[in-house]
């Protein structure tokens, strides 16, 4: 059982360096690694502002120009194909970390459609996912100057709306979709932290 949780850490650890070397970002040197740990951000997010844009497929970057989906928009990026487009009246859209934003990353940072994850895996990425958006939601500079705004692109990490419905596994999509949704609840309010002081790890990057 010890073996296992060491590995669990090291799982965590590799997927959250993975999303910030995907960012641009740095990690700095940690001189003493038993003190990253779990923990609760000092001011939980429940919903961000996400701008939803068109995507370059099948990279997931930001397609150029930079173009806001509207709704009925099918662009890639804008919605999952067969969910009619972009269904949303505004964008960008005020929307629920946990009910809505992560459901729908999980589903496409761990591509579901090509994999067959496992509950843990899952819950890793669950919690990667939601340390990192609570970290840059929260960071000035984010997105044109403005703090508390992130977009779908992988400048932050892939969100596709409804890709929880409808970017499936093909060989078990209902059980595929009840891990996601475990993995999500089960880590409610978990983020990474860094020497037990409460602040997303991501607060101690360079921003």
């Amino acid at each position: 059982m010890k073996y296992k949780k060491m590995l669990l850490v090291v799982f965590f650890l590799t997927l959250f360096v993975f999303q910030q070397v995907q960012a641009g970002a740095t990690i700095p040197p940690v001189e003493n690694p038993s003190q990253i740990n779990l923990a609760s951000a000092n001011a939980p997010l429940d919903h961000i502002w996400v701008w939803v844009l068109h995507l370059v497929d099948p990279t997931g970057e930001v397609a150029i120009p930079r173009t806001p989906c509207w709704t009925g928009d099918t662009t890639y990026g804008c919605a999952e194909v067969g969910s009619g487009g972009y269904q949303d009246p505004q964008n960008p859209v005020y929307i629920d970390i946990e009910n809505d934003y992560l459901p729908d990353v999980l589903a496409r940072e761990m591509n579901v459609v090509e994999n067959n994850p496992t509950l843990e895996a899952l819950k890793a990425q669950a919690l990667a996912a939601r340390t990192v958006a609570t970290w840059k939601a929260v960071t000035p500079g984010q997105y044109d100057g403005q703090s508390n705004y992130i977009n779908n692109s992988t400048q932050y990490q892939v969100f596709i709306p409804y890709s929880y419905e409808y970017y499936t596994n093909p060989d078990n999509p209902v059980g595929v979709q009840q891990m996601i949704s475990t993995a999500v609840s089960s880590t409610s309010g978990q983020y990474l932290s860094y020497k037990g002081d409460g602040k997303t790890i991501g607060n101690c990057l360079p921003h």
